[in-house]
């Protein structure tokens, strides 16, 4: 076994772990949420899975470090895990569906193994470097999708909110603007990571985000990108540092991403970075 496969089975055990304490506390009464200091919701079920990780990635690499949505550890280390415990914590604290479990391995901050996962559906959605992207066991291509009607995106593109690039508290206003005149894309708001993995598996059209944490895209671009999408970061540039701070991220097969950038540039070129 390759060191790249071992780290993927790491991955995927975490990802099953993690499914399970979700599971546990879904729907299980009342969970309680709180919210940060930066107006962003957490559970309980958030922070034992961002320990849980730790906890793990301790006992099985412990010269690697974690950078969680929650909790981090050993950031300075060149090998680090991105976790995001619960993407779509409002949904999960609410009984809703559409929230997932997402981790990324990174060296030197270049993601080389991703997963994604929706244990309400039994969704995995996994990638590792150069060895294509799969759901479960079905490999995702999307390289060759050709817009037909109106696309079907997830679309956040805000302002002077939490976990975002930009200061214009207008601009979701803008970007809904700018979609309505094209009149041939429908929008909805998925959590972010969730939406990038349906974008690999060809059940969204596109995802456009201003959101810069890479807890949220780091998984889910490696994933989008070794089906065949084309992933840039909302400038059009390629991504290459996926531990820091990212300019937002457009993920959408090629033909589409040409779309969504002409729709949206505008609105980007006229925003106020942070």
């Amino acid at each position: 076994m390759s060191e790249l496969e071992e780290y993927l089975d790491f991955a995927k055990s975490l990802a099953e772990e993690a499914g399970k304490i979700m599971l546990k506390y879904f729907r299980a009464g009342l969970l309680e949420t709180e919210i940060k200091d930066d107006l962003s919701p957490v559970t309980l079920a958030d922070t034992e899975i961002n320990s849980m990780v730790i906890s793990r990635v301790k006992e099985k690499y412990p010269g690697h470090g974690v950078l969680g949505e929650e909790e981090s550890f050993n950031l300075g280390n060149k090998q680090l895990w991105i976790v995001d415990p619960i993407d779509g914590t409002y949904n999960f604290a609410s009984g809703l569906a559409g929230s997932v479990f997402s981790l990324a391995f990174t060296e030197d901050g270049v993601v080389k193994v991703g997963v994604i996962y929706d244990p309400l559906l039994k969704a995995l959605f996994w990638a590792a470097a150069g060895q294509g992207a799969y759901e479960n066991n079905r490999k995702l291509d999307v390289s060759s999708g050709v817009p037909k009607g109106k696309l079907h995106i997830s679309s956040w593109l805000a302002g002077d909110i939490n976990g975002t690039i930009f200061k214009d508290a207008d601009m979701e206003g803008q970007s809904v603007v700018a979609y309505n005149r094209h009149g041939k894309i429908f929008v909805e708001n998925w959590p972010v990571a969730h939406a990038i993995a349906l974008v690999a598996a060809g059940r969204l059209d596109g995802s456009v985000t201003s959101c810069k944490n890479p807890w949220d895209l780091a998984a889910g671009g490696l994933i989008t990108q070794e089906a065949g999408a084309k992933v840039t970061d909302v400038y059009s540039n390629p991504i290459s540092i996926w531990s820091k701070d990212i300019k937002g991220m457009v993920a959408a097969p090629p033909a589409t991403h040409d779309i969504l950038m002409e729709v949206i540039s505008p609105v980007i070129e006229s925003a106020t970075p942070l």
